[in-house]
């Protein structure tokens, strides 16, 4: 539409930043978020992160909100190279960081994250992070320069929340036929 207005993407961003390792532990370290825990749809699955030894400075930087954006970035499988998830109350209350694979993106607001969650997993922006991502050694990799210059279509924060609300809707919608249909199965 005529009224939105494409931008680069880090001009809507407060973080564009990578993640943490650190060293390895017993299980008193601090939970890790790896691009395993991530579906190819940007879903979360975590049954057993990581647990490792950071420093204060590194668990403090690293430490995920409510609402930010994690993207794979580095992967040897186009499938999963900038996979988008976005931090739900339950990973929130975990208090996790993520790790260097992975590159957080915190929208400013009043733009709204599930809007770029959609947006990020769109297949027209996989592709994109499938064409931009440099490859060394077989894998794509993707930087915080290159994923801040997509340019991405900014619609106004009340269409953004329209959209995000409408594609809730018809995914739960989805979803729910094809549980019924597995339980007929």
């Amino acid at each position: 539409p005529g009224h939105w207005d494409p931008k680069p993407l880090k001009a809507l961003l407060s973080r564009n930043d990578s993640g943490v390792w650190g060293e390895d532990c017993d299980d008193e370290g601090v939970t890790v978020l790896r691009s395993t825990e991530q579906t190819v749809g940007g879903n979360w699955i975590i049954e057993s992160p990581a647990r490792r030894r950071l420093t204060v400075g590194e668990a403090s930087d690293a430490r995920l909100e409510l609402d930010d954006l994690v993207v794979t970035k580095s992967s040897g499988s186009d499938l999963h190279i900038g996979k988008t998830s976005i931090v739900n109350q339950s990973v929130a209350a975990l208090g996790c960081c993520f790790s260097n694979f992975m590159q957080r993106l915190r929208i400013i607001k009043p733009s709204q994250p599930r809007y770029f969650w959609y947006l990020l997993n769109s297949p027209v922006a996989r592709e994109q992070f499938i064409f931009l991502s440099s490859t060394t050694t077989g894998l794509g990799n993707l930087n915080a320069s290159i994923l801040g210059a997509i340019r991405v279509p900014l619609a106004p924060e009340a269409e953004q929340r329209a959209i995000a609300a409408f594609l809730d809707r018809e995914t739960g919608r989805i979803d729910g036929l094809v549980a019924k249909k597995e339980r007929l199965v």
